[in-house]
């Protein structure tokens, strides 16, 4: 095993240095295998004030039960991260999950250990746009995440029962209308009592993981928390 894993590790190396790893964005050459150069990095926009963003989506759903104990975001979702979770969704740039899972987990590690997380579970697709798809790129994000700490991944706590449309373009109360009642708790899998983190690549409104964290917390899970590596300006929150 030990020769085995030598072997590949060195066929790696030198597949790396006859096509060495290229950015996403620009195809420039990078280091360490990352998916995206420093420069393309730098220009992306780190979310510094999860608290408002909180404040003003249970703001927003105050005339529905809100079902999520906290959540977080990692960069605003301007034209440079919308790209990226582009390529990560339909060009599959699939190291781009792993790559912003990580740098979740270093950037929250605080928080994450406050929040004292028994699961990680992602948001599930419906099979149907899973299989179209090839992956569901919240399992790539939980994974990145996962080899930062010691969290445990659960992929089939949640199933998707209806393959809903898109909530792209829709107003927050369409939003919630469209995923109300589309996950259920797997029969097999009892969340009681755990401390749930759902992860997800974009928090727009909410609604989505709203509705994961419904049956969760109906049955029995003690806190269900959210995390996804983007989400809108507050402006586009307020008058969307």
């Amino acid at each position: 095993m030990k020769f085995q894993g030598a072997f590949f590790g060195f066929g790696k190396a030198l597949l790396d240095f006859i096509y060495p790893p290229t950015c996403v964005v620009c195809r420039s050459v990078v280091e360490n295998g990352s998916p995206i150069c420093r420069q393309c990095f730098s220009n992306l926009k780190p979310y510094d004030n999860a608290e408002d963003l909180e404040n003003l989506w249970i703001a927003r759903h105050k005339t529905n039960p809100v079902y999520l104990d906290g959540f977080l975001a990692g960069f605003y979702f301007e034209p440079n991260l919308k790209n990226l979770m582009h390529l990560l969704k339909y060009q599959k740039e699939k190291r781009l999950g792993t790559f912003f899972g990580k740098w979740l987990a270093d950037r929250y590690s605080d928080q994450l250990r406050e929040w004292n997380i028994d699961w990680i579970v992602p948001v599930p697709l419906h099979a149907r746009k899973r299989r179209k798809r090839g992956y569901n790129q919240s399992e790539l994000i939980a994974r990145g995440l996962a080899t930062e700490n010691n969290f445990k991944i659960a992929y089939n706590v949640l199933r998707r029962t209806r393959n809903t449309p898109t909530n792209t373009g829709l107003p927050a109360p369409k939003r919630i209308e469209n995923v109300s009642g589309a996950f259920v708790v797997n029969p097999k899998i009892n969340p009681a009592a755990k401390r749930i983190l759902l992860i997800d690549d974009v928090i727009t409104t909410g609604s989505t993981l709203n509705a994961c964290a419904e049956p969760l917390k109906k049955a029995g899970a003690a806190a269900v928390f959210a995390l996804a590596i983007a989400h809108p300006p507050l402006d586009y929150l307020q008058f969307s």
